[in-house]
């Protein structure tokens, strides 16, 4: 006998209806399981782009520590090597004579290699040369290793500002940006401090500091060696990209000389007042950088301590403050991807800083006034960069590297002609001699 509900069709019925469960069943934990796996992969992409984005940092703050030193210690290499004021206009430009040409290499270097190469043999080389100076040094090794150093470092800071604008995120994209201009400045500053520490105590010489600066780099050199080339890569690979030349090959697109990046950039309006602005930022805010230490001990003279302090506070409060705070109105107004509120903020900035400049000739003989028309130069002149750098590489997204580079090489131009011109002038009228003839170049020249 059966017992009820054991009838073989009813059996039949439940083993069919728990198949049937299980089947079902199955594309919903195939689906949990892709979302799982996708979600890690996500998680994993942002830890790998967050450790970038602090190397991206920390090299930027490694490399511009040794502008911070030069800076400081320039009292003691013009003694050393017997340089003129147009020798010193020459070491304070050299870095450019590397960084211009370095912003048109790179249009061709990043489209046919990879960045992660380029970058990992760049920071090497720095270190290299930075070695040689530090061992041999005179003016010729001097220039010659911050003219290469600037060529091989020109590559990375115009592929850093492409890769925050690609793997960014999207709320803190313009605050990313920022930081890495701020850490630029923060490793000037602290090269800066310490270099003039160590002329003040007589603890290390500027050759001493140049070798700490081949050591930090080296280190830079193994440390990025170590991450993933495709979290460094911006486009999606090389192959793709010859793929694509070859297609417009045959299709006879490429009938220009000219890259078609480049005349996309050409053509537009808004990358160009841009470039212009930047071009004016770099030129106003470089020639105070380069020169406000010795006018501070010719107009005032200051010892060497007082200065090294009063222009850290000045250049830490100004360029760095101006910077962030930008920086963070733009990020509070959506970011530098909302044109028009970045634009604005730039040519009110421009007017601002270029006001104060104007304000140098009434400062008279107060270091009060002097201090802070250059506090207010620095400030508003700075305030912009986020939003200059970040308009430059996303308003034309198909040229990314291509407007990074242009931007970049162009701006630099400008800082090169500034202390080079500023560096002539001075040494056409003798020393530094008044407040006045010094903020009346300064003026002209901008």
């Amino acid at each position: 006998m059966q017992r009820p509900g054991s009838h073989p069709d009813v059996t039949r019925l439940c083993k069919i209806r728990q198949k049937s469960d299980r089947r079902s069943a199955e594309p919903v934990l195939s689906r949990c399981w892709s979302s799982f796996a996708q979600t890690l992969a996500v998680a994993a992409e942002e830890t790998q782009s967050n450790r970038y984005y602090g190397f991206i940092l920390l090299s930027t703050a490694v490399r511009s520590f040794e502008a911070g030193v030069v800076a400081s210690m320039m009292p003691a290499i013009r003694q050393g090597l017997q340089l003129t004021y147009t020798s010193q206009g020459n070491v304070a430009g050299s870095p450019d004579y590397g960084i211009v040409p370095s912003g048109l290499l790179a249009m061709a270097i990043f489209k046919r290699f990879s960045p992660f190469s380029v970058l990992t043999i760049g920071y090497f080389v720095i270190s290299a040369v930075s070695l040689a100076c530090a061992l041999l040094p005179s003016l010729h090794t001097l220039v010659a290793a911050r003219a290469i150093g600037g060529l091989c470092w020109g590559l990375a800071a115009v592929h850093y500002p492409t890769w925050v604008n690609r793997y960014g995120p999207t709320d803190k994209r313009t605050l990313w940006m920022a930081g890495i201009n701020a850490m630029l400045l923060t490793g000037i500053v602290s090269g800066y401090v310490i270099g003039g520490l160590a002329r003040a105590t007589g603890i290390a010489t500027w050759e001493t500091l140049y070798l700490l600066e081949a050591l930090l780099m080296f280190s830079c050199g193994l440390l990025g060696s170590r991450f993933d080339p495709d979290v460094v890569r911006v486009e999606q690979s090389e192959a793709a990209g010859a793929k694509e030349d070859a297609k417009e090959k045959q299709s006879g697109d490429r009938k220009s000389f000219i890259p078609k990046e480049l005349r996309a950039l050409g053509g537009s309006g808004l990358f160009l007042c841009t470039l212009a602005a930047g071009c004016f930022q770099s030129g106003s805010v470089g020639f105070m950088l380069y020169f406000i230490t010795q006018a501070l001990g010719a107009v005032f003279h200051w010892s060497p301590r007082s200065i090294y302090i009063a222009v850290s506070l000045v250049i830490t409060v100004g360029p760095i403050g101006g910077i962030l705070s930008g920086a963070a109105y733009l990020n509070r107004v959506g970011g530098y991807q909302n044109y028009r509120k970045a634009n604005g903020m730039t040519a009110v900035c421009a007017i601002l800083s270029l006001l104060c400049g104007c304000c140098l000739p009434f400062a008279g003989g107060s270091p009060l006034l002097y201090g802070m028309a250059n506090l207010g130069l620095l400030l508003f002149g700075a305030a912009p960069t986020a939003a200059i750098n970040g308009i430059a590489v996303s308003c034309v997204p198909e040229a990314k590297h291509f407007a990074s580079a242009t931007q970049f090489a162009m701006q630099n131009l400008a800082k090169l002609l500034i202390p080079l011109l500023g560096g002539v002038v001075i040494d056409h009228l003798g020393h530094l001699g008044s407040i006045c003839d010094k903020a009346s170049i300064f003026v002209h020249l901008m």
